[in-house]
């Protein structure tokens, strides 16, 4: 499991496209180096967003862990949106 990624599962009233948007924005924000990318319907982002401290508001962000992702070298914890989020 690469323990620098995390993916993140949309709620259902927000697309992978817009999340990782979201989230690019504030990892830019934060000086993170780190890509957000777009796997299916999930996104691998750098571990350091849900830190809380990252600027993303929203349902519950950072969201509880759900547990660890299977089936790809960057597995990541897997964290499952509430609600959609927005930079704050």
């Amino acid at each position: 499991m690469n323990d620098d990624v995390v993916r993140i599962v949309p709620c259902e009233d927000q697309s992978a496209e817009e999340v990782a948007e979201v989230l690019s924005q504030a990892a830019a924000e934060q000086g993170l180096v780190e890509e957000v990318v777009v796997d299916g319907e999930q996104v691998i982002a750098p571990r350091a967003l849900m830190t809380g401290s990252a600027p993303v508001v929203g349902a519950g962000f950072p969201p509880p862990p759900q547990g660890a992702a299977d089936g790809s070298s960057t597995s990541g914890q897997l964290y499952r949106l509430q609600g959609p989020i927005a930079l704050g």
